[in-house]
């Protein structure tokens, strides 16, 4: 994707709407224009994007090592610690 400055560099984040879906906003790395919203995976085909699980499943995570989850529960970005709570609770 390509902005209107000329930028080729992405950055995409967890918005969350009213009716409770869950969408990945894409914005430009350089001016912050919004790009557009492609829709997000379900939390168990959610890979972890950092961290010592980078690249991994939280399905996979959450067999593996509950503690990491419950860690980023309480201390990551929003949409991550969202998405580790929910899979967590089920």
């Amino acid at each position: 994707m390509i902005c209107k400055c000329g930028n080729k560099e992405t950055v995409t984040l967890e918005q969350a709407f009213k009716n409770g879906t869950i969408h990945i906003r894409i914005e430009c790395k350089s001016c912050k224009s919004f790009l557009g919203y492609q829709p997000s995976v379900s939390d168990e085909d959610f890979a972890m994007p950092y961290g010592e699980y980078k690249d991994y499943l939280l399905n996979y995570i959450v067999k593996k090592d509950p503690d990491y989850l419950k860690f980023l529960a309480r201390t990551a970005k929003k949409g991550i610690a969202d998405r580790c709570k929910r899979i967590l609770n089920n």
